[in-house]
């Protein structure tokens, strides 16, 4: 015997079938965090690829712009690379014009063949001068936990992989 389709169904019956229970809950959220877990694990890698990556290129900007303020303002510009802070900055005299902090923005550590801070200054004609620079040649290395990358910055302040 088949109900009619207009005939309502009862209130009770519904209450016992609508939403879900505790435990259904408990488990699908378990599942949830379980491939949250892996897939977070299998990104970790190409996460740091992309910071090392950033910071190679964020580091290769503010060498630019430390040549373009000596060429804009006619003045001696000193790009310095502190290794110990992790950071640069771009100093004009003896005021310090911009500055970057590759660990806290990246996660990053730099690191110089040297040792110690390097820097390097750039002439009003955009070129560096060796008599003013504390190394002719560097190199500076970005390293994550699982990847690392570097540049070497030449007499004259060209930017290259070594």
């Amino acid at each position: 015997m088949s109900l009619p389709l207009s005939c309502p169904i009862p209130a009770r019956r519904l209450r016992k079938r609508a939403g879900f229970t505790l435990p259904e809950m408990a488990i699908a959220l378990l599942i949830g965090l379980v491939l949250l877990g892996i897939s977070f694990r299998a990104a970790q890698p190409a996460i740091q690829a992309t910071s090392v990556r950033s910071a190679e290129q964020v580091f290769r900007a503010m060498h630019a712009r430390a040549r373009a303020v000596a060429i804009e303002r006619g003045a001696m510009t000193r790009f310095n690379v502190d290794p110990d802070g992790d950071s640069v900055w771009i100093q004009l005299g003896n005021t310090q014009i911009e500055s970057f902090d590759f660990h806290e923005e990246f996660g990053i550590d730099l690191r110089t063949n040297v040792g110690v801070g390097a820097s390097v200054c750039m002439t009003p004609r955009g070129i560096a001068d060796p008599n003013c620079s504390s190394q002719p040649v560097f190199l500076t290395y970005f390293d994550s936990p699982s990847r690392s990358s570097g540049v070497k910055i030449l007499p004259l302040g060209q930017i290259v992989h070594p």
